[in-house]
Formats: structure tokens, sequence, C-alpha cells
């Protein structure tokens, strides 16, 4: 109940991660995130009842704009979606732009060292380009936010290094291509 809207938050601020429920009033609200203390970095949510789609909310790009996870679009401008208000330590913002009675999940993340890291990068346009995490990630989600590029997932539980990619916006088969290779303190991009 911390924010102007109720929501159901199971959290964990070990791992810097929280999911929250609640249902949209047709209003710009608030919503307890349940990470006491942590200001999420990254949050991605979905309609429930109905079809709105993903709407993503990444610190890098502030709370002015959104991007979707199932669009392969650049990063759009809207005050609807996050009501141009960052998140705190214990809230983050919807705008207007949800309808009343519309339900939704959350899946919030904050920052831990050692643990995740929510970050950007511009690329080069060769290959050799490091980014640097702070450990060496076994999960990274790439999005290019300036233009259309479809999402690209990498794991290492997939295969020893960063070589085979899924793209959560498409239905396409996994792809093995040499996207990365794996650092003690981050990543290098192959393309």
């Amino acid at each position: 109940t911390g924010g102007s809207i109720t929501s159901q938050v199971s959290a964990s601020t070990d791992y810097g991660f929280s999911i929250a429920t609640y249902s949209t009033t047709g209003s710009a609200g608030t919503i307890g995130h349940g990470l006491t203390n942590q200001t999420p970095k990254f949050i991605i949510t979905k309609q429930t009842n109905g079809t709105t789609g993903w709407y993503c909310y990444h610190a890098s790009l502030g709370a002015t704009k959104n991007i979707r996870l199932d669009s392969n679009a650049a990063a759009g401008t809207a005050s609807s979606i996050w009501n141009d208000a960052a998140p705190t330590t214990s809230l983050f913002s919807v705008g207007n732009g949800f309808g009343n009675g519309e339900d939704y999940v959350a899946y919030i993340w904050s920052e831990v060292s050692g643990y995740s890291k929510f970050s950007s990068y511009t690329g080069t346009g060769s290959a050799g380009l490091k980014v640097t995490t702070g450990f060496k990630p076994r999960w990274i989600l790439i999005k290019k936010s300036n233009g259309s590029a479809d999402w690209l997932i990498l794991d290492t539980e997939r295969g020893t290094d960063l070589g085979a990619g899924l793209y959560p916006n498409q239905s396409y088969a996994e792809a093995s291509y040499d996207y990365a290779n794996l650092l003690d303190d981050g990543f290098t991009l192959n393309t």
C-alpha cells in the first residue's frame, strides 16, 4: 500500500529482484516495488487480463522513454507510460496510458554489486567493443535503443560462451553466431 495503487509484491533485496501485481486506474499513479532502499534500474510490465504489450523502463533511457520487449522498435517517448517520473527506493510510477481495471505484472530489478548490472554502451560498428559489468556475466539482454533492431539474449547455460542467441520479440529458433566473448569483468562484442 506504499503507492497510490495497491500492489502485491514478492521481493528479494539480496538479489535486487521483485515481482509486483496491480490494477491500473486510468490515471497516473505510483506502485510499491518492495526493493527497500534500492532504486530499480530495469522494469518490465505486462497486462495479464488484456493485450497491452511488454513496456520496459531502463535507467539509461530515463523515465521519459519506454521500450517494448515485444517489439524491435526504437525507444519511444510518452509520459503516459512512466509519468516522466524515475523510480525511487520504494515506488515506481505509471502514467495515464493504462485503462481502469487493467491487471499487470511487473518484473523489477535493481543493481547488486557482483550479481547484476544495468547499463548502456555505444556501438562502434566493429568487433572488439568491451562492455564492463564488474563480474563474469551468465545472462545478457541487449536492445538497440536509438533504432529498429531485435532484442538479443545471450547466456552461458546453453553453451560455454555467448554464441547462441535468442530473440524474445520474435518466434525465431535459437541462432548460432559468434556474438560475444565472456571476460572476468564483462564481455566483448564480436559483431
